[in-house]
């Protein structure tokens, strides 16, 4: 499993992080999670994405980088972040089953983020989505 986030949404690496140990710990799944790995380069992600049975996208919108609070709360969202877009399509391009996953307090947003989707990836609106809450 592959898990995709913005690292710049704090809330979104919390929900990755419990992922992650949920994952590996009660399911004993093997997990790509960029923190947890040695190799983050560009050719480690998309080995990651291409390897991997099913793509987690752990979707958020606008949101404070807490390494700099002075960033654009829009710049941060998921739907902003190039390689959030990369792995996504990497993903799709694979063949991968998709999930998207949102914080519990985002599920009345889901048309929101959706709507600041590129066009190619508006269709994920359509998957059910898993919301979550993690409080961290």
């Amino acid at each position: 499993v592959f898990i995709g986030h913005s690292r710049r949404c704090a809330p979104a690496m919390v929900l990755a992080e419990a992922l992650y140990g949920y994952l590996t710990s009660e399911l004993g799944l093997r997990v790509w999670l960029d923190v947890k790995m040695d190799d983050k380069s560009v050719v480690a992600m998309e080995h990651g994405v291409r390897r991997s049975r099913a793509f987690i996208a752990i979707i958020t919108g606008p949101c404070i980088n807490p390494d700099k609070p002075d960033d654009d709360p829009t710049d941060n969202a998921y739907f902003s972040r190039e390689f959030c877009l990369k792995e996504l399509r990497w993903a799709i391009d694979a063949g991968k089953a998709i999930q998207p996953v949102i914080r519990a307090e985002d599920k009345a947003n889901i048309g929101m983020l959706m709507a600041d989707a590129p066009e190619d990836l508006r269709f994920i609106g359509g998957i059910d989505f898993i919301d979550l809450e993690r409080k961290g």
